[in-house]
C-alpha cells in the first residue's frame, strides 16, 4: 500500500506485490533502473490499470526496501545499524541497481557500530 502510488506513471510487479512508481524518481537515483526504463517500451507494455507495467525478479522485500531509499528521507537513519533483514536487503539492491552512494553510506555505519579492534 505504501508504494501503490496513484500518480505514478508504471507499475511493478514483483512476485505478488505490486508497486506503482514515478520512472523519472527512480531513474534520477539509479542509473540501472534508468537504463531498465529507456530500453524497455513503455508504450507497449502492458497496461491493466491504465498505466504500463513491467514484471521484475526482485523480490519484493527489497524493492520495497528500495523504494523507502529514494522515497522517504532519512531511510536508512545514518546513526543506526538497520536490522540484518534491512541490511542484508539494501546490500542487494544498491549493488543491483548502482546505487554506490547508499550502499557506502550502509558500509560506514556498519563499519563505525563494529569497530576492527577492540582498543
Amino acid at each position: 500500500e505504501t508504494f501503490y502510488l496513484e500518480d505514478g506513471n508504471v507499475e511493478v510487479l514483483c512476485g505478488n506485490t505490486m508497486f506503482r512508481v514515478h520512472t523519472s524518481i527512480l531513474s534520477f537515483h539509479s542509473p540501472a533502473l534508468h537504463r531498465v526504463f529507456a530500453q524497455i517500451s513503455l508504450a507497449m507494455a502492458d497496461s491493466p490499470n491504465g498505466c504500463p507495467r513491467i514484471l521484475s525478479s526482485d523480490l519484493a522485500g527489497d524493492f520495497a526496501t528500495l523504494l523507502k531509499v529514494i522515497y522517504l528521507p532519512g531511510f536508512p537513519a545514518k546513526n543506526k545499524v538497520p536490522d540484518f533483514t534491512t541490511f542484508s536487503s539494501l546490500l542487494r539492491i544498491t549493488t543491483k541497481y548502482e546505487m554506490p552512494t547508499v550502499r557506502s553510506q550502509l558500509l560506514e555505519v556498519v563499519r563505525d557500530a563494529y569497530p576492527e579492534t577492540f582498543e
